[in-house]
């Protein structure tokens, strides 16, 4: 579940109802779901009370352009954030040393050449987050040529393939995107809403979804 604003409230919504982790922001204007996260020492106080708050691992999105730094990496980490997912485009070298412990999700975009997707591991990627979707696709329907590019993604990545909500996936159409190859999916504001109860009737709905696949 990736959050559309750094909640507590709305992370134990999310792990309540069965997300297997989270996922929150900083440096960071969502276009996907049209939310705003500021830089690391405005929302240090709520990334803390969320870590504190839920048992799930939590990941960071350091920013978007501009990006946290090394040591707002390093004390990301040492509070207990357990991976990190940003667009490769917006990757400095450094982030290519942090600790071990903190996971790497490393996210093509739109517009990356999809061609080199072979080498991501090769450049410590754990997780590929194929969040490929141009802005003016965001919200609309899961079509089959959706699939066919999940499907590329995933038999030609030598790691594991997350897809997230930038289409307003359904819940029934999950069955879809396994057989693309795709082994998760990040829920976002785009199918959960905005507010803690909304997300938690979303997430109660993929769990189950998933659950019974």
């Amino acid at each position: 579940m990736s959050l559309p604003k750094n909640d507590r409230d709305m992370a134990g919504a999310a792990e309540e109802a069965g997300a297997d982790a989270i996922k929150i922001h900083i440096n960071v204007e969502h276009r996907a779901s049209g939310t705003y996260f500021g830089p690391f020492c405005e929302e240090k106080n709520a990334i803390k009370s969320i870590v504190d708050t839920v048992k799930i691992p939590a990941g960071i999105v350091p920013g978007a352009g501009k990006v946290a730094t090394k040591d707002e990496m390093m004390e990301l980490s040492d509070m207990g954030i357990d991976f990190f997912d940003t667009y490769i485009e917006n990757i400095p070298a450094f982030m290519l040393e942090l600790p071990k412990k903190m996971a790497r999700m490393y996210a093509p975009s739109y517009n990356f050449d999809l061609k080199l997707i072979p080498y991501l591991k090769n450049w410590g990627a754990d997780i590929l987050e194929a969040s490929v979707m141009a802005p003016e696709n965001y919200g609309r329907e899961l079509r089959l040529s959706d699939l066919l590019l999940y499907q590329w993604i995933c038999e030609n990545s030598k790691i594991p393939v997350v897809i997230p909500t930038q289409l307003a996936i359904k819940p029934e159409e999950i069955k879809y995107l396994k057989h693309a190859g795709v082994k998760c999916i990040m829920i976002g504001a785009v199918v959960t809403g905005k507010e803690a109860k909304t997300i938690y009737d979303s997430v109660k709905k993929f769990r189950e979804a998933i659950d019974n696949l």
